[in-house]
């Protein structure tokens, strides 16, 4: 895992965006959003999410895989930790 700390960028997501997002990486990365506990235990308004790329790596489930990010997912009136693991091509398609 190759770690990313200078990296300073930041995208923001809807929450139907992170569905997706966990969706489309369901079995495929270690790490999606449990969206639908999320949901029922946090009120999401607004539904605007920060994304911010923790690392890099190419490894699932302990195989080697297409690189991509792990990100951290926060929210302005939430305080629980989300991580995300992403794509390079996912994140550069965010805010598009």
């Amino acid at each position: 895992m190759k770690e990313v700390a200078d990296f300073t960028e930041k995208k923001y997501i809807s929450f139907d965006g992170l569905k997706r997002l966990s969706d489309e990486n369901f079995e495929r990365f270690n790490r999606n959003i449990d969206y639908e506990n999320f949901e029922k235990n946090h009120e999401i308004k607004p539904n605007i999410f920060k994304m911010t790329i923790l690392a890099e790596h190419s490894y699932s489930m302990g195989s080697p895989t297409e690189n991509h990010y792990r990100c951290l997912v926060t929210h302005p009136n939430i305080s629980e930790i989300l991580i995300q693991d992403i794509s390079v091509e996912q994140w550069d398609r965010i805010n598009k």
